[in-house]
């Protein structure tokens, strides 16, 4: 699918953003063109007043610091103020648990919920108590992250259809928004892992509902064909080297959330001409303040 010829709806059917397993191929193509809008707005210093005046809150944890900047940029960049409570566990699961206090977090004039922590259930906790948007943001493996990724693919293949992307390490823990959006938008999905961290069956047949997907630890066989190679989660198991993708003749991409695990894969794969691992980060912003503009605007 060639999702640049999708005509703008400027909305979308979901209110909160926890995974993209409920969302519709159409949404996940207007938050990426949202997105590529507001980029080209950034590059020539275009403003978004959409926030102006409002607050958002940014439930983080200390060792997540890149998300915490990138988003709250991102509520900077649309001209709102980011409330940010960055804590340990300890700390934010007592906060979590007051469902007194997070439901009364709306009254004090919140536009949006940001959770940036390990756990994608903690927004759930928000969903089931505020009344404004959630945005599960969590780093690594989120609907957030997933969507930086398909939007930095977009700008670099004209068409998912038939697109051969592998995924590589484990896909045990954690949400499966890029896969799922992946293959939502016609992209074949290879998951290069050892059989003790693949996806259970019942998510291969989920995902295979909308295009093909396969799981492998053949390592030649999983790369020498990829368009895009996405290193996800650490499998003990599974590492690529540099003659590991020397077979593959196409012109693939590299991708990986940050900051990158070098125990994946050597640091020349990362900082190769086919590494857009930058760009994505660069793009979380951009899906960042897309998903803000498209669930704020519908309140």
């Amino acid at each position: 699918m060639n999702i640049l010829n999708c005509a703008k709806k400027g909305k979308v059917d979901f209110y909160n953003l926890t995974t993209l397993q409920g969302v519709s191929t159409e949404d996940i193509i207007e938050v990426i063109n949202t997105a590529t809008e507001l980029k080209e707005m950034r590059a020539v210093q275009e403003n978004s007043f959409l926030l102006k005046d409002k607050y958002v809150l940014l439930v983080t944890k200390p060792n997540l610091p890149r998300s915490s900047i990138t988003f709250q940029l991102a509520i900077k960049e649309l001209s709102g103020s980011p409330v940010v409570t960055s804590m340990h566990g300890e700390e934010l699961e007592n906060l979590l648990n007051d469902k007194h206090y997070v439901k009364a977090l709306t009254s004090f004039g919140l536009s949006a919920v940001l959770v940036c922590t390990s756990k994608t259930s903690d927004s759930d906790i928000f969903i089931n108590t505020v009344s404004v948007p959630v945005i599960n943001a969590t780093a690594v493996k989120s609907p957030c992250e997933a969507l930086s990724a398909l939007m930095t693919i977009s700008e670099n293949f004209k068409d998912f259809k038939n697109l051969n992307v592998t995924i590589v390490g484990s896909s045990l823990e954690g949400d499966n928004s890029l896969a799922i959006g992946l293959v939502k938008l016609g992209a074949n999905v290879t998951f290069l892992t050892s059989k003790n961290e693949a996806i259970s069956k019942e998510t291969k047949e989920y995902l295979s509902q909308f295009s093909y997907v396969s799981t492998t630890a053949d390592k030649s066989l999983a790369l020498n064909n990829a368009d895009v190679v996405y290193f996800l989660n650490k499998d003990e198991n599974i590492t690529i080297l540099e003659e590991d993708l020397m077979q593959n003749k196409k012109d693939y991409v590299i991708l990986s959330s940050l900051p990158v695990d070098t125990s994946m894969a050597s640091e020349k794969i990362f900082e190769s001409n086919n590494s857009l691992v930058t760009k994505q980060t660069e793009n979380l912003l951009h899906v960042g303040k897309a998903v803000l503009t498209l669930t704020c605007s519908k309140k």
